[in-house]
Order: structure tokens, then C-alpha cells, then sequence
């Protein structure tokens, strides 16, 4: 889920996959903290929402049924 978008991991892709997951509940050490994800699949099943945390300094995207979006440092709300 979590994917190197640079040297020195300073950018990270967040594309989840859920399958028949609900919910996706993890955390992933990263030299400057922790990367975060909480997500929850809507009632429709077909979209999620929650949040990604990501460490000060450290940026990425989410990628999500063919879309991305830029995730900044700290806390990220994805509907």
C-alpha cells in the first residue's frame, strides 16, 4: 500500500486496495515518525473515506479508483 516516490523516501504513494476489507486500519515507521492510514469503505462500496497521517517533511499522493491526490505533511481527510 505504501510505495518510494523518491530517494530518501521523502515521498510516499498511498494506493489502497481493500478487496473485501471494510476498513483499513495501519501504520508504517518512516525515519521521521509515522505514516498513518485509517480508512473506511462508504455504503456504496465503491468509494473510502478517514485519514492519512504523514510525518513533518515528508509528502506523497493518494491514489484511488484512478484519481490522486496531493497528501501534504501531517493530518490528510480523504472522502
Amino acid at each position: 500500500m505504501h510505495r518510494l516516490l523518491e530517494n530518501g523516501f521523502q515521498q510516499v504513494e498511498i494506493a489502497p486496495q481493500p478487496g473485501a476489507l471494510t476498513r483499513i486500519d495501519c501504520s508504517m515507521p518512516h525515519p521521521a515518525g509515522t505514516i498513518v492510514v485509517a480508512l473506511r469503505k462508504k455504503a456504496d462500496g465503491n468509494s473510502l473515506s478517514g485519514s492519512i497521517t504523514l510525518p513533518p517533511g515528508i509528502s506523497g499522493r493518494y491514489v484511488w479508483a484512478g484519481k490522486s491526490r496531493v497528501l501534504r505533511p501531517g493530518l490528510n481527510v480523504v472522502e
